[in-house]
């Protein structure tokens, strides 16, 4: 984690130092810190706000900023007793400005998933489908994987890397914590070149235009085939080793005993993907 010293925090453990983030324009200093229960309704508002109007999948299914705020809602409590979720807020003011909402992979998402907007309902699908792929049968133990599950950020610190500073606070804790794993489902070009500059590597990935729901096309029908560039990693594991990399570099990776040597990818396509990166 790229940071020059340990900042103070309104409400939560300060964990990360204040970065380079001041806006060419506006010069505001941004602290980051792990998500408290009083952070909710800012974190709901925000995160319903940023999903409803830029992730692909939600504004194809016409959530609304009332409707993603209540699923956010229902991850709170989960949140705050889990401490893996990382905020970032304007210094002085404490206002919230970021969040990474982050979980347990092994953890059950809580009850009352049934009672959200049933546009919900393909989004779920594709998530799933995504985890049984990625996952391959094999069960994840508590403590061992992280899931960054929702990363938002105030358009007032658009350009100043708040997105960086939060997926690396986010590694940082989750080290220290014990965590050997951090998993994302990267929904669009922005949130997957973020991914790949903290490290991360495209293990699963699916087609918004392919997909189907209930038979019909839903994801698809409203999203552009725009670009989307991913790691893939020709070697499958169930327990990768990997080195962070760029397009066609030759890489070293360990797989228990056996070292393999091997060349990244980078391709073209319209697809989500899910990536995958070891915590050291």
């Amino acid at each position: 984690m790229r940071t020059v010293r340990q900042p103070g925090n309104r409400g939560g453990k300060a964990i990360e130092g204040r970065g380079p983030m001041a806006d060419s324009r506006e010069h505001m200093p941004i602290e980051y810190g792990v998500y408290v229960a009083s952070d909710a309704e800012a974190m709901a508002r925000l995160l319903g706000e940023v999903f409803s109007r830029h992730d692909p999948p939600a504004v194809a299914v016409g959530l609304t900023p009332s409707e993603f705020e209540a699923f956010v809602r229902l991850l709170c409590p989960k949140a705050a007793a889990e401490g893996l979720t990382i905020v970032a807020r304007l210094v002085g003011t404490g206002e919230l400005v970021g969040a990474l909402l982050t979980e347990d992979c092994a953890l059950a998402l809580p009850d009352g998933m049934d009672r959200l907007s049933a546009k919900f309902d393909p989004i779920f699908d594709i998530l799933g489908q995504l985890g049984t792929e990625y996952r391959g049968g094999q069960a994840v133990r508590p403590g061992e994987s992280l899931h960054l599950f929702l990363l938002g950020v105030s358009e007032r610190v658009a350009g100043q890397g708040v997105a960086q500073q939060l997926v690396a606070a986010c590694l940082e804790h989750g080290a220290r914590r014990g965590y050997r794993v951090a998993v994302t489902e990267a929904t669009n070009k922005v949130s997957q070149h973020i991914f790949r500059k903290q490290g991360f590597v495209a293990r699963v990935w699916r087609s918004y235009q392919t997909h189907r729901f209930d038979g019909r096309e839903v994801l698809g029908r409203s999203l552009s085939t725009g670009v989307r560039c991913s790691w893939r990693n020709r070697w499958r594991c169930n327990v990768p080793d990997y080195t962070t990399c760029t397009p066609n570099q030759r890489l070293q990776m360990r797989t228990g005993n056996q070292l393999v040597s091997l060349r990244t990818t980078c391709r073209a396509n319209n697809k989500r993907t899910v990536v995958a990166r070891p915590l050291k």
